[in-house]
């Protein structure tokens, strides 16, 4: 019995064929869109141009839905759609309305800018581009970055004046070593500070004759020697009153001297006074003690310059007050280990 329906089954018309292959056909076709397989174009012409469309996802031809006819039948479309158009917007700033742009193009008025989200409950702020322009080439110096370096030029101004005590004072090798090094370090860092004043334009701070004759500033000679007075009590053999060789810097020359005593870290003319009266060993732990006090306070400036608004951020500027910060924080250490190991 089975026999005769299988004979029977395939003894079918050509077209009762057809319609027994198609839904085969069908079936095929769904698993090959599933699994996105490419179809060949010797298949359909329709079928081969709407499958580069489904699987060119930013192509703007339409997408239409097909059923591939069975062998020899045309493919038939059962729905056409076309895309939605493809938008490029340009988001706003905070309370600035979002800008649709065409394709490729830019927005008419898109300056650069930055955007810092404001706190909870606070509206955001928007840079403009002057002032983007400038972020972008860095942080701008300030005035307080400006008085700094002049400050901290007298400063180190005083420190060179009392290490050039040491050479006929000095008891100690160590101290006179390490007076030499603070001397070079205070005079390169004077004439570096000199410099970043004077290629941005700035005044250096006003130096009285006998400060720019102890820097070795250029117009000392138009001033003479004013590292010691000129009265006539004073002896003019090499030795002061009190004994002590001139070494070029007398003890008495910082009356001459601006008093800045105001500053943080810097002797009062009667510290100096002191200092310039001692000799050997007291001088040795006097000196070692007042260079403590004087670099501490170079640190509290740098502590002062970058508390300040916007200060100390220009390149620069931060390095240099970086650097004068630790240098002065190791030489402290140095001169704490010295006055311990003082008789």
């Amino acid at each position: 019995m089975s026999h005769d329906v299988c004979s029977a089954g395939w003894g079918l018309s050509p077209a009762g064929k057809r319609l027994a292959v198609l839904p085969i056909v069908l079936l095929l076709a769904a698993v090959i869109a599933c699994v996105g397989a490419p179809v060949s174009a010797t298949t359909s012409p329709a079928l081969a141009a709407s499958a580069t469309v489904i699987t060119a996802a930013t192509d703007t031809a339409a997408v239409r839905i097909v059923q591939p006819g069975a062998p020899g039948e045309p493919t038939q479309v059962l729905q056409e759609r076309q895309p939605p158009p493809i938008r490029i917007v340009q988001p706003g700033a905070p309370g600035e309305p979002t800008q649709v742009l065409s394709r490729g193009a830019r927005p008419a008025a898109a300056p650069a800018r930055i955007v810092y989200p404001g706190a909870p409950g606070e509206p955001s702020r928007v840079q403009r581009p002057a002032a983007t322009l400038q972020r972008a080439q860095g942080p701008q110096h300030t005035e307080a970055d400006v008085a700094f370096m002049q400050d901290m030029i007298l400063h180190h101004a005083q420190a060179v004046q009392m290490t050039a005590m040491v050479a006929d004072r000095a008891a100690s090798a160590d101290v006179r070593q390490l007076a030499e090094r603070i001397e070079r370090s205070q005079e390169d860092e004077i004439a570096y500070m000199l410099s970043w004043l004077a290629r941005r334009g700035e005044e250096p701070p006003m130096l009285s004759p006998q400060e720019r004759a102890l820097l070795g500033m250029d117009d000392a000679e138009d001033h003479g020697d004013h590292t010691a007075h000129d009265h006539e009590t004073h002896a003019h053999d090499g030795h002061d009153h009190d004994g002590h060789a001139h070494d070029g810097h007398d003890h008495d020359g910082h009356h001459a001297m601006h008093d800045h005593s105001d500053m943080a870290g810097m002797l009062s003319p009667d510290q100096l006074d002191e200092l310039a009266a001692a000799s050997g060993e007291a001088f040795d732990r006097l000196f070692l003690e007042f260079m403590i006090f004087h670099h501490e306070g170079a640190i509290t400036m740098v502590d002062e310059l970058f508390a300040a608004p916007n200060a100390g951020q220009e390149a620069e500027m931060f390095d240099f007050a970086s650097h004068v910060e630790s240098d002065q924080a190791i030489e402290i250490e140095r001169m704490e280990r010295l006055l311990t190991q003082l008789p």
